[in-house]
């Protein structure tokens, strides 16, 4: 798999973490906004990525990549994934996937009208918590329905005050600006 990494913050450093040294993939080229090209450059050098793109169109048309991971603002996931799915590439999206179900399942439509792999990085399933509760599920006992969860996501604003999170209008509900794909039907 000849990846290329759309974003340079914490999530695309912790997945380029994550497939270091996995043989089968080779990073070819990391996409960044021009105000964050010396981060897109130390990121390229730590990890040993060849080539620092600024303009996601030229990005895309580089023919040493077959998929695109996308690691930027959830509400940018969209955009991005349609681009690179219509320039016939592969896409490995962060969570959440998108933040309307109707992009999720335009997109969906999209990858299978081209014989695109379009895949959301969610890697619970794989981790070792996860695991481990699979294994006991004998000794835990039947699993009933969930009928109630309470979460926060809090962050300090303060942090945060600089970022597009806190000022990006197409945030609609609370949970939505929270990063939460909400669903109804």
């Amino acid at each position: 798999m000849r990846i290329g990494i759309a974003g340079n913050g914490m999530i695309v450093r912790r997945m380029l973490q994550d497939i270091k040294g996995i043989s089968e993939i080779e990073l070819s080229a990391i996409c960044v906004r021009a105000k964050s090209l010396e981060k897109g450059r130390d990121l390229a050098e730590e990890f040993g990525i060849p080539a620092v793109d600024t303009d996601y169109r030229t990005f895309l048309e580089r023919e040493d990549m077959d998929t695109v991971y996308i690691g930027i603002v959830n509400q940018m996931h969209y955009e991005y994934a349609k681009k690179a799915l219509e320039a016939g590439k592969h896409v490995i999206c962060e969570k959440p996937f998108t933040v309307t179900v109707c992009e999720a399942k335009e997109l969906e439509a999209l990858a299978d009208e081209k014989g695109l792999f379009l895949w959301e990085a969610f890697k619970i399933p794989y981790s070792p918590v996860f695991q481990a509760v699979k294994r006991h599920l004998g000794e835990i006992g039947a699993v009933k329905m969930v009928l109630l969860i309470r979460a926060s996501f809090p962050f300090p604003i303060a942090s945060h005050f600089h970022s597009i999170r806190c000022f990006y209008p197409i945030f609609h509900t609370p949970l939505q600006k929270a990063g939460h794909l909400s669903h109804t039907s």
